[in-house]
């Protein structure tokens, strides 16, 4: 319920999606990722109704803030992430949250034993500390190579997805017809992405799975300035084509990064990668408006001569 009203208040989506993948185990990862990410999708179907009801934008931007008043959910319904609490040395919170979500999934669990190994993760987690002189900040992200390496290539993955995914969805206009249509449309398209990216995701990987729908991306992004322009529906082909893979693309990636990234680091090398793709966002409304403007006639650009 959370993820759903995410496409109306987008600053939650990272943590949410964070706490999803460190709430479950590693068999169930890719699963809930994309359940995840098709609840993002089924509330981005829904925008176009309610654009359409409002009727205004000042009603429209009323109604979708308002959503972020769910948040308030994870307070009560929510736990705190067992593995956040264990690198923190906090094992007697973390043992109750998971001695709960057992009982919640009819398992048994020997309380001594659980205590036992949660005591000995945290130790192995505390030499690892150690052993790589972690301060758990942002610089730590270009101190280490290894860690820089990594987070180079999530932030250039995210920014150039984030770019190709929010620019196919704002270049509705551009592409004629019913814009609410267009819209739902373009947003329905995901659901077929993801679950391909949760087929490949299982069966071939992450690495290339990412690169695979990233590719698939630019090159229908690409398609659209090679192909002359009588042809019709090209675009709307395109843009569709663009719109799946870059949903795909997202999934992957970003699955990938949260399974890179150290324990005690994810926070921080996610937030950083996710700074960067929403400086993306900012510019992509400007890049997409450049081609919703008319070139300037001679007799515009004599009046604006003094």
């Amino acid at each position: 319920m959370t993820r759903m009203t995410l496409p109306f208040s987008r600053q939650h989506s990272s943590l949410s999606s964070r706490r999803f993948l460190e709430l479950v185990g590693p068999s169930v990862r890719t699963r809930m990722n994309g359940i995840s990410n098709a609840a993002w999708t089924f509330g981005l179907c829904v925008m176009p109704l309610i654009a359409y009801l409002s009727k205004h934008w000042v009603t429209f931007g009323l109604i979708t803030s308002s959503a972020s008043v769910l948040m308030f959910c994870y307070i009560k319904f929510l736990p705190e992430s067992a593995r956040w609490l264990i690198s923190r040395e906090k094992y007697s919170e973390a043992a109750t949250i998971l001695t709960r979500i057992a009982e919640t999934n009819g398992k048994t669990i020997d309380p001594v034993d659980l205590r036992l190994k949660i005591k000995k993760l945290g130790e192995r987690i505390k030499k690892e500390k150690k052993m790589d002189e972690v301060k758990n900040n942002a610089t730590d992200l270009i101190r280490y190579p290894n860690l820089r390496k990594k987070f180079l290539i999530v932030t250039f993955c995210w920014v150039a997805d984030m770019f190709a995914y929010y620019g196919l969805q704002i270049n509705v206009p551009n592409l004629g017809g019913n814009p609410f249509v267009n819209f739902f449309v373009l947003s329905a398209v995901e659901i077929p992405g993801l679950i391909c990216s949760w087929y490949f995701m299982e069966k071939r990987g992450r690495r290339w799975s990412s690169v695979s729908f990233l590719i698939l991306t630019g090159s229908s992004c690409l398609l659209v300035a090679i192909v002359p322009e009588g042809i019709p529906y090209v675009a709307i082909v395109c843009s569709l084509i663009g719109k799946f893979g870059a949903s795909a693309a997202f999934m992957a990636v970003y699955q990938q990064s949260s399974e890179l990234y150290p324990t005690t680091i994810r926070s921080i090398g996610m937030g950083m990668s996710g700074t960067f793709a929403g400086v993306a966002n900012i510019i992509v409304p400007y890049v997409v408006f450049l081609f919703m403007t008319p070139p300037a006639t001679t007799e515009d650009k004599i009046k604006i001569l003094p």
